[in-house]
Parts: C-alpha cells; structure tokens; sequence
C-alpha cells in the first residue's frame, strides 16, 4: 500500500496518542501501516482531531502576478518546493513574469487575440515568492493539474481532449488513447473536453468532461459525441476507463476528502456541489448534494480538514466538512478558477482567478491572475491538488 505524507502524518498522531510516538526507533513499518489504515477508516474512538476552521481567521489575498491569460490547476509539488499551475491561453515563447512588475510577451509570430490557441498552452513553475518558470509548453491548452502518485503532473486537456501525464522525459503519455490517434477515449469515442483531474494515493485517477473547451475562450469548435454524457471519469491503475457520473450539467472540479472516501465534484451550470461515496476499487456511488448556489461553479481544492474550496463568480466559496458555506474568500473582486495549497508547511493557500465574465472569445493578456494568502488556519494536504 502506498503510504502518502498526509496519511502517515495522521498515523504519526494516533500513535502518539496510542503508543508513545513516532520519532523513537520502536515504531514499526507494520504499524505505521496499520495506523495508517485505521486512521483513513476513522474508527470510532480514535484520538484523531482536524482544526475547525473559522473564516475570520483567513487572511487577504495577495496578488503574486497577473500576467497571464487564463491561469488554472494549481498543485505544490511537496518534494521540489514549487507550485505548478497552468495558463490555458498562454501564447507560445513567452516569458512569465512576477509580481515585480515583468510581463509575459507575445511569441514572435504568434497570433494576436490567442486564434493561435491551437498549439498553445504552457505549465509553470513559482518557486516562492515569485520567480515564475515555464515547465512545459506548448501543453495542449491544459486545464486542471494534479500529482499521480509518483508526483508526476497529470492534466486535463481541455481543448485537446485528453487526459495525460508529464513523464520524466518531459513527454505528454496520454491516458486510454484513442486506437486511431487523438486524444483519450472511452467506449472508442473520444471525449469531449476534460476540464479538472485529481488522483488517489494509490495511482486511481478521476477527471471531469464537459464541453467548454469546444468553442470557447477562442478555441474551434468541434463535433462532440459525447455531449450528452458529460462525464465524470475514473482511471484504473490497469488503464481501463470507467464512466461513473454522466450530466448535461458542466460537471468541472473534482477533488478527494482527506480520508479518500468522499469525491466532490462541482457542476457549472447548476452551481451545485456534488459528492460521491468512494469504493475501494475507485468507483463511486450514492451521489448526493453537498452544497448548491455556488454560481460558476469552477475548479477546487480540500484542506486536512475537510474544508471543501470552490471557485465561483464571486470568489472563492468555503464549506465546511458538512457543506455550510462559511464565506467566500475575494481575489481582487475576480471570478476565481482554482486553488491548492503548498508552502512547506501547507498553509498557503493559492488561488487563480480571471477578468473574463463569459468564455466569449479570447482571453487578454493580463486577463488571467495568481494570489496567495499565506498562513491558512488550516493546513492542506501534501500532494493534493
């Protein structure tokens, strides 16, 4: 069983607890697994505690840049101290810059209004406070991001209409591929467009498919079999893909409790919040309401304490584990897109967020922005997006 940071975290503190500690050399690999499991199935009387967060305590949000397009899917990277995040109308060749004022130009040749789109697309890399890198471009106009496992960056293609991860030699492996080329497909038809994507840590990976990437933002529209069953995806670690949810609803974030038992899914066009049972397998069932008039609802990210984050029109939406809304967190009045944590202690919470009040046409430069608001009450997940 792989053993993620945040889980073997929470075993360290029922051990504690239970059994005196985790630092001294009398712990073992077998019981730290099997703290691990108990604390994943909460059991009843465990000495396990989660901060209740209260929204007062949430700082402002500081603006890092806003020299971007469309900034989307931030996800910190635990073991290289970076965040990666993703501009989905970035033209090719330029250079991002930080929140001292830098710009990102134009590529030479590239085309003005982003009609180049086609190709385009980058992931960056912030390595705090603000030096701003490329990692790989052109991506594909990649959407959300997340970590598989192994923490290599996965990514939902959205207008490419894949789902596919960054592997160590810096290539796009794209996952189900379609037999005839193309992007990912299920049933031998090639999906519509994935917008978010996230994975379990034991490699079970789950990505939304609406269809804003056809049409949108400057993209081309394209003939889509299956529109009519926008879906919600489960990836088996044997490759497989297994339809779970189908909605003509604009199903878009997607994201994992802390205990991986709960998978919350945010549906645009409704403005609802959805969650799912999770099976041990990956498959989901008993899909219920978990919040609703979350207007826009967008891409979102979990704290450890089960804190669900949504981007809507307003800011960026807090519920608590039970689905109460707590506030809305402002990104300078923005429409937010996104959020994660990172920092090395996880309390930075970084939000994206746009100008573009409809996906009408091509983004501006300047159009899409990244903030931070440092020292989160409540800490989130190492690993997760």
């Amino acid at each position: 069983m792989r053993l993620s940071l945040a889980a073997r975290n929470l075993a360290c503190t029922i051990l504690v607890t239970l059994a005196g500690g985790c630092g001294g050399g009398s712990t073992s690999s077998a019981s730290m697994d099997a703290a691990v499991a108990d604390a994943t199935r909460m059991p009843e009387g465990a000495a396990v505690t989660t901060a209740t967060l209260k929204f007062s305590d949430i700082g402002a949000a500081v603006l890092i840049s806003d020299q971007f397009y469309f900034t989307e899917g931030p996800v910190w990277d635990p073991k290289k101290n970076v965040l990666y995040f993703s501009d989905i109308n970035a033209h090719q060749g330029g250079t991002a810059g930080g929140s001292d004022g830098g710009t990102e130009d134009d590529a030479e040749g590239g085309t003005e209004g982003g009609v180049d789109n086609a190709v385009g697309g980058a992931i960056y890399q912030l390595t705090l406070p603000n030096s701003i890198s490329v990692l790989f471009q052109p991506d594909g106009n990649a959407d959300g991001l997340g970590l598989d496992p192994q923490g290599n960056v996965i990514a939902a293609g959205y207008p490419s209409r894949s789902a596919w991860r960054l592997s160590a030699s810096n290539t796009m492996q794209i996952f189900s591929p379609c037999s005839e080329g193309g992007g990912t497909c299920y049933a031998e038809q090639e999906v519509n467009t994935p917008d978010d994507i996230t994975a379990r840590s034991d490699g079970v990976i789950y990505f939304t498919d609406p269809t804003f990437g056809s049409g949108s933002q400057g993209f081309a529209t394209q003939t889509l079999p299956l529109s009519n069953a926008q879906g919600v995806y489960r990836l088996t670690t044997d490759g497989v893909l297994h339809l779970e949810d189908e909605t003509t609803e604009g199903p878009n974030g997607v994201n994992l409790s802390p205990d991986e038992k709960t998978l919350y899914v945010a549906y645009t066009l409704s403005g609802t919040v959805a969650k799912f049972d999770v099976a041990a397998n990956g498959s989901l069932s008993q899909k219920t309401t978990f919040a609703t008039g979350a207007t826009i609802a967008d891409s979102m990210c979990v704290d450890s304490g089960g804190n669900v984050y949504v981007g809507t029109l307003t800011g960026l939406a807090v519920y608590d584990p039970a689905g109460t809304h707590l506030g809305t967190i402002s990104a300078g009045g923005l429409i937010v897109t996104n959020c994660g944590f990172g920092g090395t202690d996880q309390k930075t919470l970084f939000i994206t967020a746009r100008t573009q009040a409809t996906l009408s046409g091509a983004p501006p430069l300047g159009g899409g922005s990244l903030y931070q608001i440092t020292d989160m009450p409540v800490p989130g997940i190492p690993g997760q997006n």
